[in-house]
């Protein structure tokens, strides 16, 4: 049994949720009034992971103070006997908030998902040889619960041999360039090749396994990886993707299946369908 950490990555500039974005972390806008973060710490809590670290944007202190209790909040709603509220809709956070870690992402160093693993990783200490990397703009859904997702693909991975896991969802063809995708080894089912970022539609082999951003990576390594990561010439961003990709000719990772759905929160439009989809179905 490995031990395993996670870092949440919730450092996005959200530029497309501007001018709202000025003032909330775009991973904290609300989906049926819990914020999109919280529904992917909670999955990544409901496994036995006993550290978890959240990668927010300089300066961000709002992130951090939504998963603290507040004393001053209990105290005004029970004196208006409205306390069920903070029963129920807050306390419950206390559950896990003693396994969270907060660090801001250093942006003088560079931008982009690779720098904020690198942050995560700073506040982990060699212990760990595992680390579970989420996005914070996105989670998955599930009947009868809507976390869960984590502890199954953490479970499988525990159980197979494989140096790594990616997670991803099986999609339409018409959506798939919206999308980076997992190729599949023809030799070894199961196994990861490479992750194509958005692909033209008649990209062969045809692969439907879009990338959501959940990745389980050997801890072993992974600063090397990082380091060697180029930046991005089209935005001057440094991607993770590119350090996985570099792994994948080193190691073999294998490919897991989410059976939820999985609710792209990322832009305003698919932000609003996470919204419809909860209410309809929860």
């Amino acid at each position: 049994m490995t031990k395993t950490a996670a870092i949440i990555i919730a450092a996005g500039l959200g530029g497309r949720f501007l001018p709202a974005s000025k003032s909330i972390n775009k991973c904290m806008m609300p989906v049926m009034g819990k914020p999109v973060l919280q529904y992917v710490i909670e999955d990544a809590a409901r496994t036995d992971i006993d550290k978890i670290v959240v990668v927010t944007s300089a300066g961000d202190t709002q992130t951090p103070q939504h998963f603290q209790q507040s004393e001053a909040l209990k105290d005004e709603l029970n004196s208006i006997g409205k306390g069920k509220l903070y029963a129920e809709r807050v306390a419950p956070m206390a559950d896990y908030s003693d396994r969270l870690a907060f660090v801001e992402q250093d942006r003088t160093l560079g931008y982009g998902t690779a720098r904020g693993v690198q942050a995560g990783l700073a506040e982990i200490d060699d212990s760990y040889d595992t680390i579970f990397i989420l996005n914070g703009d996105g989670f998955i859904a599930q009947q009868p619960e809507i976390s869960g997702e984590a502890e199954a693909a953490l479970q499988l991975f525990n159980e197979s041999e494989w140096d790594g896991m990616l997670i991803g969802k099986q999609v339409d063809l018409d959506v798939r360039d919206r999308y980076g995708v997992f190729l599949e080894s023809e030799d070894n089912p199961g196994q990861a090749t490479q992750i194509i970022e958005k692909p033209d539609r008649n990209m062969s082999p045809h692969s439907l396994l879009i990338n959501i951003g959940w990745y389980i990576l050997p801890r072993k390594g992974i600063e090397a990886y990082l380091e060697k990561t180029p930046v991005n010439e089209s935005d001057n961003e440094y991607y993770l993707v590119e350090a996985i990709n570099l792994m994948l000719k080193d190691m073999q990772f294998g490919l897991h299946t989410t059976q939820g759905e999985f609710l792209d929160c990322g832009t305003p439009d698919n932000w609003l369908a996470a919204n419809n989809f909860i209410a309809d179905n929860f």
